[in-house]
């Protein structure tokens, strides 16, 4: 399994932005729990890194030395 947390899902008090109703949802439902599911995951998960799980022998490597610099940032 991997696991991602965006940084400001462990943020329940993050000043709140009006989205729209169905972004308000998705952003901001159960933003106070957060922190204790990813301490519970972190507690009863076994963890090793990209290379040792095996699925780094799977990625495609990538040439990045053609890519251009559009400015964005």
């Amino acid at each position: 399994m991997i696991a991602y947390v965006h940084p400001w899902e462990l943020d329940p008090e993050q000043p709140r932005l009006n989205p729209g109703f169905t972004r308000r949802i998705r952003h901001y439902t159960n933003l106070g729990k957060t922190r204790e599911r990813l301490v519970r995951l972190l507690q009863n998960g076994d963890f090793t890194s990209f290379r040792e799980s095996g699925l780094a022998t799977m990625a495609m490597d990538y040439d990045i030395s053609s890519w251009k610099d559009n400015g964005s940032r």
